[in-house]
C-alpha cells in the first residue's frame, strides 16, 4: 500500500529516546524540549518557538495571546481542517468565514473588508497543504486596521515565500507536528513568534499558568499544553534531515508535474514564483463539470493500493458553523467537489510517483 503521508523514522530517533528513557526526563522537564524549539526557529528565522503538544494547542494560546474572549470575532478561511478553528470556540469567539481564492486556495483577500466588523479581534490565514495564502496582503491590511495575524502553518514547515519562512509574517504563528506532517514528534505543535514578551507568555499559559516561584501558586487560568522530553527527542532527530526531507517533497511535486500536467482539464496544486513550497501534500482537481466522479477516483486508487483522499469539507457548510456568517461564492465548494489529495510522503520513491501517475493517467483515460 502506498500511503498519503508516512513518518520516517530510524535509528536517530531511536537513540534519542532511549537516551530520554535513561536519563528518566521524560515528561516535559528536559534537555531536548529546549534544543528542539532552538532548531525549529533558527531553520524558520523566528527569534523565539514555543513548543506544545499539539498544532491545536497552538492556535489555541496564540488566539488567547491576542486577547481574543467572547464576544468578538476571528476571520478564517472556510476551505480548512476543523482544528483551525475549534479554538475560536474554546475561547468563546466567533469565527467569520471566508471562500477560498482560486489561485492559492487559500483566503480570498478580497473578501477581508466585508468580513471585517468592530468585532474583528483577529484574522487566520491558512497555509493549506503547506502552500502559502496571500500573507503579505493580509498582514499589511491588519496592520492597518490594528488586527492580529495568526498564521496557521500547521502545514507549512519549510514553505517560504522569499527568504521569510511561512509562521514568521504574523504576529504569532503555529506549526504542527502530527504523524502526518513534514516533520513529526508523534504528536504535537510550536508557536513561532518575533515577540519574547509573547513567548514567555506562551510558555506560562501553557505551563498551568505557574507563577514564578518555588510555590505552586496561580494567578489565572492556564493549559496543560507542555510537549514532553520525549516527543521532542524525536523532533531533533527529525529536523537534522529537514533540509532531505524538504529537497526530496520538491523531487516528487517536479515529478507529478512533469507526469500529469498534459492531462485534459486537469489542475495541479497552485504555484508561485518567489515560493519554495514544502511540497506537504500534492493535489489535483478533476475537471470542470466533473466533479461527480471524485469518489470514483478515489476508489479506483484505493483499489490499486494508493491512498488518497478528498479535500476538506467547507466549514461554513457543516453543523457547527450553521449559525456563523460567510463571505465569498463557491469557491472552496468547487475545490471540495474537484479535489483529490496524492500521496507526498518523503518515504517514496520514484517508483512509487511513477505507479500513481500510471495509475491517474489511467482513471482519466477511461473517463475524460
Amino acid at each position: 500500500m502506498i500511503y498519503l503521508s508516512e513518518p520516517v523514522l530510524g535509528e536517530k530517533e531511536e537513540g534519542n529516546l532511549i537516551e530520554c528513557i535513561r536519563s528518566t526526563f521524560v515528561s516535559s522537564v528536559g534537555p531536548f524540549v529546549g534544543e528542539f524549539e532552538q532548531r525549529v526557529a533558527d531553520f524558520c528565522h523566528s527569534p523565539h518557538a514555543v513548543a506544545l503538544q499539539s498544532g491545536t494547542a497552538a492556535l489555541h494560546l496564540s488566539l488567547a495571546m491576542a486577547g481574543v474572549q467572547a464576544g468578538d470575532e476571528v476571520i478564517v478561511p472556510t476551505l480548512t481542517f476543523v482544528a483551525t478553528v475549534y479554538p475560536i470556540r474554546y475561547l468563546g469567539a466567533r469565527p467569520v468565514f471566508v471562500d477560498a481564492d482560486v489561485e492559492t486556495w487559500g483566503l480570498d483577500v478580497r473578501l477581508l473588508d466585508a468580513a471585517c466588523s468592530a468585532r474583528t479581534k483577529a484574522v487566520l490565514p491558512v497555509h493549506l497543504f503547506g502552500f502559502p495564502a496571500q500573507i503579505e496582503t493580509i498582514c499589511s491590511w491588519a496592520k492597518e486596521r490594528g488586527i492580529t495575524v495568526i498564521e496557521d502553518a500547521t502545514e507549512g514547515l519549510g514553505t517560504r515565500i522569499g527568504e521569510g519562512n511561512v509562521g514568521t509574517f504574523g504576529t504569532l504563528g503555529c506549526l504542527s507536528f502530527n504523524g502526518n506532517k513534514i516533520i513529526t514528534t508523534g504528536g504535537g505543535g510550536m508557536i513561532l513568534c518575533q515577540d519574547e514578551v509573547l513567548a514567555e507568555r506562551a510558555r506560562k499559559l501553557g505551563t498551568q499558568a505557574r507563577d514564578m516561584g518555588w510555590e505552586y501558586k496561580h494567578s489565572e487560568v492556564g493549559y496543560n499544553y507542555r510537549m514532553t522530553n520525549l516527543q521532542a527527542a524525536v523532533g531533533l532527530a527529525q529536523m537534522e534531515q529537514i533540509e532531505e526531507i524538504l529537497a526530496h517533497r520538491e523531487r516528487i511535486v517536479e515529478l507529478y508535474r512533469q507526469g500529469l500536467s498534459d492531462l485534459p482539464g486537469i489542475c495541479l496544486s497552485p504555484f508561485r514564483e518567489g515560493v519554495q513550497w514544502n511540497g506537504w501534500l500534492m493535489s489535483i482537481l478533476l475537471p470542470t463539470g466533473q466533479a461527480d466522479l471524485r469518489l470514483d477516483i478515489i476508489k479506483f486508487m484505493e483499489e490499486r493500493q494508493i491512498q488518497v483522499r478528498p479535500f476538506f469539507f467547507p466549514l461554513h457548510q457543516q453543523a457547527p458553523a450553521r449559525d456563523d456568517p460567510y463571505f465569498g461564492g463557491n469557491v472552496a465548494e468547487s475545490l471540495h467537489r474537484r479535489g483529490i489529495n496524492l500521496p507526498t510522503s518523503f518515504k517514496l520513491n520514484e517508483g512509487d510517483i511513477a505507479r500513481i501517475i500510471d495509475s491517474v493517467r489511467e482513471f482519466w483515460a477511461a473517463n475524460f
